[in-house]
């Protein structure tokens, strides 16, 4: 049996879930820390505590300080850290899969250089800052994870920090650049494992294939149907792409058709243009 597409993220997910003893969800007041399913009010730790996961919700900069003094785990995610500076993680000498979700307020990820030991990393809604470049000191990470927030998309410069990276695994949802930057992710050789966002331009998925044909992808195809969604109109087949529609598998075969023809010409183009480069070179 071939491996599960992504065992990093949902064995992190599992992980930070179990931390709380239950789905990570708010408490009322004040920042709260869960550590192997122990909860832990900020304001009133005073001793060191070792773990092996820890889950922490509406963290401070000056909260944060105290949690990475204190605590010694290998995995450890945040919710709503409103952190200005990433740097106290450093403190964390086990740490080695990392989810921070929601960072309002920070404004470099200069921080997480110091963590060169991190395997999984898990960045959502950090929009105040657009610069990757911290993250080609992570020479351990196999497993990467960005991603904007509900109502925004997070804006960044590109992916050329991730370029010397061992990644295995990388999953980039709403995300705001340009999309020829995306060409740059067929130069991660160990890469095994891509998850995109289903709105993107075709041609950045046709190209990718095209480049990488090795790739797992679930977005490298002009459609895929979506059994739970036949409630919506009768459609039940979406068409990967930019503005593509929701279509339904019976009464619209043909329009279905053209899509998968359209796509074969797309890499097949794409395919031979690379060769035509490599031929040059």
């Amino acid at each position: 049996m071939s491996k599960p597409a992504f065992p990093g993220f949902e064995g992190l997910h599992a992980d930070i879930v179990g931390a709380s003893g239950r789905s990570p969800l708010p408490q009322p007041k004040g920042a709260h820390l869960w550590v192997d399913g122990t909860f832990h009010a900020v304001s009133g730790l005073d001793a060191p505590i070792r773990g092996e996961v820890g889950y922490a919700w509406r963290v401070s900069q000056r909260e944060l300080g105290k949690i990475c003094g204190l605590l010694d785990v290998r995995a450890l995610g945040f919710k709503g850290l409103r952190a200005t500076d990433l740097a106290p993680l450093a403190q964390l000498p086990r740490l080695d899969r990392l989810s921070l979700t929601w960072l309002p307020k920070l404004e470099t990820l200069d921080g997480l250089r110091a963590l060169t030991g991190l395997r999984v990393l898990v960045l959502t809604d950090f929009r105040k800052t657009t610069d990757l470049a911290p993250l080609a000191a992570l020479t351990g990470l196999q497993a990467l994870a960005i991603s904007g927030g509900i109502w925004e998309k997070q804006p960044l410069d590109g992916f050329d920090a991730l370029l010397g990276l061992p990644l295995q695994e990388l999953r980039l949802a709403a995300l705001a650049t340009d999309p020829l930057a995306y060409r740059g992710l067929a130069r991660i050789g160990t890469l095994t494992d891509l998850w995109l966002s289903y709105n993107l331009p075709v041609e950045v998925y046709a190209w990718l294939h095209a480049a990488r044909p090795d790739l797992r992808c679930d977005a490298f195809v002009p459609y895929m149907k979506v059994a739970h969604m036949t409630h919506i109109n009768g459609k039940d087949v979406m068409v990967v792409g930019h503005r593509r529609p929701w279509l339904n598998a019976a009464k619209d075969a043909k329009r279905l058709a053209n899509y998968a023809a359209e796509w074969e010409a797309l890499v097949t183009r794409f395919r031979d243009d690379l060769r035509q480069e490599n031929d040059r070179t």
